[in-house]
């Protein structure tokens, strides 16, 4: 199941300046961050950030809606502690939340040693999805999870071990969210 965001005033501000050729809505990163909340639509950035990132991946469905994905490498960030996930926001150029979305509990954690993926959906008025534009690493979402799937399926080989269940799972799965240790 995919996160569902809310459009956040900005980003509806935003979409109503590209409707009328004001330029589009250009989206690129995301933000995390650890405050405890719920979303209202009246964020101005992320309450209590830790990362910001490049969007891995992104793709435009019919009838307006929009996936995204994000593919984390813990040990490729300046974290030296795990780190909550309560809020995420889709960042404009001028680092603008566009889409927001939070929890009172934690999604997960990003950590210094893991790998962390995520996924969004965000649906929109077709008219909306047609003034933004995403711009992400270009990797398609199953290449990305290919070598790393790869990785643990060979770690994990034995046919007494309970991860093969698992390993099939996530093999066969598209658009999800993973926690996955480094192979």
């Amino acid at each position: 199941m995919s996160l569902q965001p809310v459009l956040t005033d900005i980003g509806r501000d935003a979409l109503i300046a590209a409707q009328i050729g004001q330029g589009q809505v250009i989206i690129s990163k995301v933000a995390l961050g650890k405050a405890p909340r719920l979303p209202t639509g009246h964020e101005t950035g992320v309450i209590d950030p830790f990362l910001v990132w490049p969007i891995s991946t992104s793709t435009f469905v019919e009838g307006g809606q929009i996936d995204l994905g994000v593919l984390i490498e813990g040990s490729q960030t300046d974290l030296t502690e795990d780190q909550p996930v309560r809020e995420i926001a889709f960042l404009d150029a001028d680092d603008r939340p566009i889409f927001y979305w939070a929890t009172t509990g934690a999604l997960g954690s990003v950590t210094p040693a893991t790998a962390y993926a995520l996924t969004f959906s965000v649906v929109l008025a077709p008219a909306d999805a047609a003034v933004i534009q995403i711009i992400d690493q270009g990797a398609p979402w199953e290449v990305l999870f290919g070598a790393r799937v790869a990785a643990l399926e060979a770690k994990f080989t034995s046919p007494a071990s309970p991860l093969n269940r698992d390993l099939a799972v996530l093999k066969d799965a598209a658009w999800r969210n993973f926690f996955l240790s480094q192979a």
